[in-house]
């Protein structure tokens, strides 16, 4: 059996709308990461300011920051998840820092109150990165955006190629908005979703070293960046956040399939992240592995498992692993495991088979 780490497409929320959806204020770009470039910017931070972010953190979010002349300041995060005040003090001391990053791991959202309030008084800007989260997110008012921005990537929680958005706590939106997406840009990514669940369907585990090897190549010869401004959602990601009925039935799915394989996960004797959601609807469930052979193991077994950011961690992060002791950690020992409303109770099941065999191999 395959459990693929993303959704399918729904052609039925994509051809049926049932109800609409007040979406805030949201401000559509092609990727998060060109949300949060723009965001930086509105909020009036200018070339040459220090920006603190998470040493754990994919270094494909950074790179358009640096490329547009913001300094990078990396902290280590502690191991709940959390910044230290006292080293955003300290950053904050050694440089003009304007912003700070605040990323809602895996689609968990995080208490961030005293945190901001901390940086609001040292003049430093805050930017909620929920890029894993927006179903989380998109039952809170606007009031509870606790920082400046709030960036999302919607592509991890719906079956499209786009989804960067921000939101902004005071009003700036752009009157100049491109479309970015076309009809064949969907076709085509409908053919590749299709061509991979055919794949599936015979079996062929497309996690396998080889074909997870192609996918990089191909992937690392794309480039993102030929456009990076304000546009309009693509045709299949606007059908999915108009459709009311859509919305709460992914969320409840993603809810109850991240409870029930939870509690089947704690049971084999896995130490858990977070053990049960009431609110939020994350992008995966994730546990620790102490071995760190999990992911390859669950890999080889058609389990779309991962870690994250993986090999994508910024450079320099490996570079002074002494400084960055926790995100290094993190990285190693922390695994994804698909909980999206595509997963049945017959993929929770061979979930748990796997782990359990994983555990018999390793007593």
């Amino acid at each position: 059996m395959i459990v693929l780490s993303r959704p399918y497409p729904n052609i039925s929320a994509l051809l049926f709308n049932k109800a609409s959806l007040n979406l805030f204020d949201l401000e559509f770009y092609p990727l998060g990461r060109c949300a949060l470039l723009s965001g930086l910017i509105k909020m009036g931070v200018k070339k040459g300011d220090t920006i603190i972010i998470p040493a754990y953190i994919c270094y494909s979010t950074i790179q358009p920051l640096e490329r547009y002349g913001y300094k990078i300041k990396y902290i280590d995060i502690g191991r709940d998840l959390y910044f230290s005040i006292d080293d955003i003090k300290k950053a904050a001391s050694q440089s003009k820092v304007k912003a700070i990053l605040m990323v809602h791991y895996f689609g968990f959202t995080q208490k961030l109150d005293s945190i901001v309030n901390e940086c609001h008084k040292l003049g430093i800007k805050v930017v909620e990165d929920a890029s894993h989260s927006f179903l989380s997110q998109l039952s809170l008012d606007r009031l509870d955006i606790k920082g400046d921005l709030e960036i999302f990537s919607m592509r991890k929680n719906f079956p499209v190629k786009d989804g960067g958005a921000l939101r902004l706590n005071c009003i700036g939106t752009s009157p100049n908005i491109q479309k970015c997406s076309s009809l064949t840009g969907d076709l085509k990514y409908l053919l590749i979703r299709y061509v991979e669940k055919v794949f599936v369907v015979l079996g062929i585990n497309i996690y396998n070293i080889s074909i997870t090897r192609l996918k990089n190549n191909v992937r690392n010869k794309i480039k993102y960046d030929a456009y990076c401004g304000v546009c309009q959602p693509s045709f299949q990601l606007g059908r999915y956040l108009n459709n009311k009925q859509y919305l709460e039935k992914t969320k409840t799915c993603i809810i109850a399939n991240f409870n029930q394989l939870s509690k089947e996960i704690d049971a084999l004797g896995f130490k858990l992240f977070v053990k049960s959601v009431d609110h939020d609807a994350p992008q995966a469930i994730v546990i620790y592995d102490k071995t760190y052979g999990l992911v390859d193991y669950l890999r080889s077994n058609g389990v779309g498992a991962w870690h994250w950011p993986n090999k994508e961690m910024p450079k320099v992060i490996f570079e002074h692993i002494d400084q960055y002791p926790n995100s290094i950690h993190f990285n190693k020992s922390l695994v994804a495991l698909p909980v999206h409303q595509s997963v049945e109770k017959k993929h929770i099941d061979y979930m748990v088979r796997v782990l359990k065999k994983y555990i018999s191999n390793n007593d």
